[in-house]
């Protein structure tokens, strides 16, 4: 089966190559890892890099502390997408995200309180996405690090502090520094042409909402970013904005829940297969078991805009709350 590799794998795939260090060459498989195209042609690739990141963990973490520090600054992968918290000194990143999640993060109402990148999982409905509160950006202050965090996440969260009267210095100081790491912020994920770029489908999020002159500056701020990313509010101390905050983050990943059927029995609706958009029933099928993929002859859907049990064939494109009945031969 072929491997059918993306233009992003293949970029990670150079970076790798040119990498100088040990730490360079592990971000670049953790890249290609993250990257690579999940499906049967990919398996002896995905295996033969987990055991390249495996050998060159531990012969980073036995050669001294640069090693154990890079081991700190990574964040394994977890639920059904990763995205990173960037915002500047005192924007409210950590009560962000004790807001959005279940994580343990330090809150203080002093600068660079967080040090290290913090994992917390976001719930919304039924699936599970990961956030990943960073230290703050800053000019000339930015570690070395951070845009790795970036690159390796399927998405960022640009927080800004609406209590703060410059808003725009605060949105145009975060822009420039992530696009110093080579990361571009877009609205919706692609190709840079530009040789060592990625870009990275990213959502503005203004916080404390609640206090006074937010709401004149969240005119500003929306009428500044224009249609270049989605501009949503909320605030820590009220609740308000935190589910349309999950919403909005579920639709940055281009995310699609699929529901499994068994012949003659009712749906489980319980636990979806989840895959991106634009993804077909033959990637469904793929989730739900390796083999299904070679043996699958046509399924049966429901959803949206169909009608029951409509017959379908291997490359039909799923929607987000179909219901799958697959058959095989």
């Amino acid at each position: 089966m072929p491997a059918n590799l993306t233009p992003e794998y293949l970029q990670a795939e150079k970076a790798f190559k040119e990498a100088q260090t040990s730490e360079e060459k592990l971000e670049a498989l953790r890249h290609m890892m993250a990257v690579i195209p999940k499906h049967k042609g990919t398996e002896k690739m995905r295996a033969d890099i987990k055991t390249r990141i495996s050998k060159l963990t531990e012969a980073i973490q036995k050669s001294g502390k640069t090693g154990r520090r890079a081991m700190i600054d990574h964040v394994e992968r977890e639920g059904c997408g990763q995205i990173t918290i960037l915002g500047a000194p005192n924007s409210g990143k950590s009560s962000v995200l004790a807001a959005l999640t279940n994580a343990n993060t330090e809150i203080a109402p002093y600068p660079f309180s967080t040090q290290h990148p913090i994992p917390g999982m976001m719930s919304y409905e039924d699936v599970q996405i990961q956030l990943i509160d960073t230290p703050p950006l800053a000019e000339s202050m930015t570690p070395t690090w951070l845009s790795n965090t970036a690159r390796n996440a399927d998405g960022i969260l640009l927080l800004v502090n609406l209590a703060e009267a410059d808003i725009l210095s605060q949105a145009e100081m975060l822009l420039n520094e992530i696009r110093k790491g080579k990361v571009e912020p877009v609205r919706e994920d692609g190709e840079d042409e530009r040789v060592g770029w990625f870009r990275r489908p990213t959502i503005i999020v203004g916080a404390q909402v609640d206090q006074a002159g937010a709401l004149s500056r969240v005119r500003e701020l929306r009428a500044w970013v224009g249609d270049r990313f989605p501009v949503v509010i909320l605030s820590t101390a009220t609740g308000e904005g935190l589910n349309s905050v999950r919403r909005e983050l579920f639709q940055l990943l281009r995310l699609v829940r699929v529901y499994s059927k068994m012949p003659q029995k009712p749906p489980d609706l319980t636990k979806p297969f989840v895959v991106k958009q634009g993804d077909t029933v033959l990637d469904v099928a793929r989730l739900v078991h390796k083999d299904f993929a070679e043996n699958l002859t046509f399924a049966k859907i429901w959803g949206e805009g169909k009608y029951d049990g409509q017959r379908v064939k291997t490359d039909h494109a799923v929607h987000d709350g179909d219901v799958l009945e697959l058959h095989l031969k």
